[in-house]
């Protein structure tokens, strides 16, 4: 049985001119629906949105490979047909996939040490054995929490306040406590938590202190 439909869906993508590009169009919609319904839902099904525009490129280079079937059959109108749906396809791939990119969701993996090296330690002079990843929130404007290790810190880099000129007091630990909600880190923020900043690597670099410990939030601009 299993076999008889792998050879059915095999006909309807290489023996079509249309076939690859609805199998392209359903997974898009696929997967675009669970990243809205994981914004919009808490993580309905949660996963790293590199693999999301890995499987839409998949799909887009299959198109190719139709194409490809066509020519070794000398299908020449299909293989046109299927050349013109490529190039249509890798133009919606681009712009679902910066869609994709934007819509904010929790991030389920922790960023690489190479990243958190260059744009959160030496911005902030605090090594990287000293935090611990609590979570984030994937989208264009990146956020990444961190747990600060119980050491003495150099804070001679960190101004006082919230890096948001707009957004203090009360309205500065407003943002933050939306942020650690978003993220699911069950960290509570009373409201005399301490909040320092410093300029990071295309963002900023937020400490907060609060109750015997400190986080670290990176917000990119």
């Amino acid at each position: 049985m299993m076999k008889k439909m792998m050879k059915a869906v095999g006909r309807f993508m290489y023996c079509t001119w249309y076939g690859a590009a609805v199998v392209f169009v359903a997974v898009a919609a696929v997967l675009c629906g669970l990243q809205f319904a994981n914004c919009c839902m808490e993580d309905l099904v949660p996963w790293p949105k590199d693999i999301h525009i890995l499987i839409m490129f998949a799909a887009v280079a299959n198109i190719g490979v139709a194409m490809i079937v066509s020519l070794c059959r000398r299908k020449w109108a299909r293989a046109f047909g299927l050349l013109v749906l490529c190039v249509v396809t890798y133009v919606c791939f681009a712009f679902v996939a910066f869609i994709s990119y934007c819509v904010p969701t929790r991030m389920v993996t922790p960023p690489s040490r190479e990243w958190t090296e260059a744009t959160i330690c030496q911005p902030s002079a605090i090594e990287y054995d000293n935090l611990t990843f609590l979570g984030g929130i994937s989208t264009r404007e990146t956020v990444a929490v961190f747990a600060v290790a119980d050491t003495p810190l150099d804070k001679s880099r960190f101004v006082e306040g919230s890096p948001w000129v707009d957004e203090v007091g009360d309205k500065a630990l407003a943002s933050y406590r939306r942020i650690m909600a978003f993220c699911r880190i069950d960290v509570p923020l009373p409201d005399d938590a301490a909040l320092s900043y410093c300029d990071g690597r295309e963002g900023n670099i937020t400490l907060i202190e609060a109750n015997g410990k400190t986080y670290l939030v990176y917000e990119r601009l």
